[in-house]
């Protein structure tokens, strides 16, 4: 019996800030342009879409951020997604870490 392959190349995450949504916007725009090797693609209001390649063989992977209101100030929402291959080997999960660890310091 052949096993089926589930592709595994995509990472979430959410986050609630105690900023307005245009400053965490704001935040994200900024850290997506300071981050090496990102790529902001489109900003818009309430998103943001970026790329990220890797540092070896290059590879692109896309990154989208949504900001929505929210009771107690911002909700983050972000997601990154590999374009190629059926396994990320842990780099959306890295990503996302290092896009929030930028966020962290922008938004004190």
């Amino acid at each position: 019996m052949r096993r089926r392959l589930r592709k595994l190349h995509s990472a979430h995450t959410e986050r609630l800030y105690r900023h307005p949504p245009h400053e965490v916007l704001r935040a994200a725009e900024k850290a997506v342009r300071e981050l090496p090797r990102w790529s902001l693609q489109v900003s818009g209001a309430g998103g943001i879409r970026a790329t990220r390649r890797t540092r070896v063989f290059r590879f692109v992977d896309e990154v989208r951020i949504r900001v929505e209101e929210h009771p107690a100030g911002s909700y983050l929402t972000a997601g990154s997604e590999s374009r190629v291959g059926f396994w990320d080997l842990g780099q959306n999960r890295r990503n996302l870490r290092e896009l929030l660890r930028r966020l962290d310091r922008e938004l004190p």
